[in-house]
This record gives structure tokens, C-alpha cells and sequence, in this order.
């Protein structure tokens, strides 16, 4: 049965938001002196204590830059310890490598929210569920008009949702001295983990790095 969807369109537009998960720049920096172009190549930093998303993330972070030409290296692949990596192993691998950058990617807040879906109804093609008030419906004058209209009009009731909203820092450091060349804001609203949302993530950070002339 054909059916059409009754339903305002800024309630339509809220509940194609609330299903989807994305993530947006809040903020973006660049050091307005730095001047030494696209940088060749950097180790991927993750900091978190889940093993999983840590990997996760420098995977998909590094294997994206590596498709743009940079010659960019998960962390854990280097040093798969989850706990703090120390500043001197880390100089001392990022020269080994001949890297020329460090790019770090961090949590630095979340927040857990509700999401509420408005109610939808669905209609018959050619039906329309506000023509009348509902005491005024012809339906309501026999049971069995009453009980084909049931079929004709159907609602799916308005629920709630839970997810997470994380706020994340991306910095890009320039290896042979420490400073940041770039940094980035960034906002991410997940439904089901920030696991799933990885790939949303890293287009984002690679856009703004690519905007800025940085790879």
C-alpha cells in the first residue's frame, strides 16, 4: 500500500539530525607564521585508554593520509602500549622514521543527551488525517468505516533517545622543534560509540587539513 508521510518539514529535518551521527569543526587554528608548506610525513597519536578506539582511529587517520601522498604512521604500530608514551621515545622514533610531524588526537569532554523523535503519522495517498475535527470524522459513524480507517491512518509515537556528544582536539606539531602548526575543535554526535563515528571524524580533521594547505 502506497503511504505518504504527514509530517511538518522542520520536524522532519529534526528527526533526520537526531538519527544521524556527525561530527563538525568548532574551531580551527593555524600559526599565521608558519611558512614551510605541506608537511611529508607524521606519526598518528590517538590519546585515549581504549585500546580499540585507539587503534581505530589512528588507522583510519593514517591510512587517509597515506591516500593523500603523507607518509603518516599509526603509534600503536610503534608503540603498542596503551599507556602514556614518553617524550624522549617518542623524539628518538619520530627521527628513526625521518618523520616531520606529530598529529594528536584527543578527548577532552563528553556529555551524554537526549534525543527526542517527534511523532509520525502516515496516510493513505489522497487521505488527509486534519480535514475534519476528529468528532466530525465520517469513521466514527459505524464501526467497520471506523476500523478500515485504522489502516488508512497509522502513527508511529513520538520516543527518546540516548547518545553521546564528545568534544575532541586535534593538534598538528612540527617535529624538529614541538611547536603546533595547526589546531582543531571538533564535535562529534554518536548514537551508538564514538567507535562507529571514526570515518565521520577523520574526513573532517582531513578536510580542514587540506583547506589549510597542511597536506
Amino acid at each position: 500500500m502506497r503511504r505518504i508521510l504527514v509530517s511538518a518539514l522542520f520536524l522532519v529535518g529534526l528527526n533526520l539530525l537526531a538519527g544521524c551521527s556527525t561530527t563538525t569543526l568548532n574551531a580551527v587554528w593555524k600559526d599565521p607564521e608558519y611558512g614551510k608548506g605541506p608537511v611529508a610525513s607524521t606519526l598518528v597519536v590517538g590519546v585515549t585508554k581504549n585500546d580499540t578506539l585507539r587503534r581505530l582511529s589512528e588507522d583510519n587517520l593514517a591510512t587517509a593520509l597515506q591516500r593523500r601522498g603523507v607518509n603518516a604512521v599509526a603509534s600503536y604500530r610503534v608503540f603498542p602500549e596503551a599507556d602514556q608514551l614518553e617524550k624522549a621515545r617518542v623524539e628518538e622514533k619520530v627521527r628513526e622514521l625521518g618523520l616531520d610531524s606529530i598529529l594528536i588526537t584527543r578527548i577532552i569532554d563528553q556529555e551524554e543527551v537526549k534525543v527526542r523523535h517527534p511523532e509520525r503519522v502516515y496516510v493513505d495517498s489522497g487521505v488527509s488525517p486534519y480535514r475534519y475535527p476528529s468528532w466530525h470524522y465520517p469513521y466514527y459513524r459505524s464501526w467497520d468505516a471506523y476500523y478500515r480507517h485504522s489502516y488508512q491512518v497509522t502513527r508511529t509515537p513520538a520516543t527518546t533517545t540516548e547518545a553521546t556528544v564528545y568534544q575532541l582536539e586535534t593538534n598538528l606539531y612540527q617535529a624538529e622543534n614541538g611547536e603546533v602548526i595547526w589546531s582543531a575543535l571538533s564535535e562529534t554526535f554518536a548514537r551508538k560509540g564514538l567507535e562507529r563515528e571514526i570515518e565521520g571524524l577523520v574526513d573532517t580533521i582531513i578536510d580542514s587539513l587540506e583547506e589549510k594547505r597542511l597536506i
